[in-house]
């Protein structure tokens, strides 16, 4: 057997105890094979599990410790990490928990998932210095419709029937009593999130819908003008208020200089 098949072989029986203890384990000094192998099984499984806790905070606290680590526990069984880093496992736990039949009375549940998840990534996403409103005035007028924004690296867009950004930010607060009150505040309503790192802190800040269309629209490409187009025609007025916004948070990181085919575009498309 080579090494490589060697090595399969250990990783297999780790996540299956119901596995034979691999060949190439050998009976070495005290001990029983398997009862020595188990403690490999066991220091994988809780260390994934205990991976999967650090990530997701929130839904830990709003499912109670015990029925966390049931359903931790679950996910590590399904799922094998794709790198030997442990920050990124864990991506599909949201996914997870939305087709994981005891969640269903928290509906929420899995949006708060993919809001804690949007935040471990932010955080760890590459440094990157942001602009601000002074680049988009000395930009030339003429040309700004045809421009591109590039975005953040840390930039995450949340969209959720759920009112996800209000439930995460209440509880950030650490006293218990007024962390309660603030989730008793909460109305039941659809939210939209923009998670974005622009210097030391993760900012998890909610939003209008139409700034995180805006900022979709920017992700996927679009010029200036492209993306004021697609807005609704009650969004278009305030579109230079909602851009101003935007480069407040800290998202904006370039103007892509636009040429001179794409501007004469713009200028006969008006």
């Amino acid at each position: 057997m080579s090494w490589r098949d060697t090595q399969n072989a250990f990783a297999t029986a780790v996540r299956d105890p119901a596995m034979d203890v691999p060949d190439a384990v050998g009976p070495r000094g005290s001990g029983v094979p398997v009862a020595r192998f188990n403690v490999y099984r066991n220091n994988s499984a809780v260390s994934l599990t205990e991976a999967i806790a650090d990530s997701y905070p929130v839904v830990r606290a709003l499912v109670g410790e015990d029925f966390f680590t049931a359903m931790a526990r679950q996910y590590v069984d399904g799922h094998v990490p794709s790198s030997p880093v442990l920050i990124h496992y864990g991506g599909s736990f949201a996914d997870f928990i939305e087709a994981f039949e005891p969640a269903q009375s928290l509906p929420f549940l899995a949006d708060i998932a993919r809001v804690e998840w949007a935040w471990v990534q932010a955080y760890h996403a590459k440094d990157c210095d942001s602009i601000n409103t002074e680049a988009l005035q000395a930009a030339n007028a003429e040309a700004l419709p045809a421009s591109r924004l590039t975005l953040h690296p840390s930039l995450h867009l949340i969209q959720s029937n759920w009112p996800v950004v209000s439930i995460w930010s209440a509880h950030q607060i650490e006293d218990l009593e007024a962390r309660q009150t603030a989730l008793s505040e909460i109305d039941q309503a659809a939210e939209c999130g923009v998670i974005v790192r622009p210097e030391f802190e993760v900012q998890v800040q909610l939003v209008q819908p139409p700034i995180r269309q805006l900022l979709a629209s920017f992700q996927d490409g679009a010029t200036l003008g492209e993306a004021a187009e697609a807005l609704e025609p009650d969004d278009v007025g305030d579109f230079g208020g909602m851009l101003s916004y935007i480069f407040s948070t800290g998202v904006v990181t370039a103007i892509g200089t636009a040429t001179g085919a794409e501007i004469g575009a713009a200028i006969n498309q008006d």
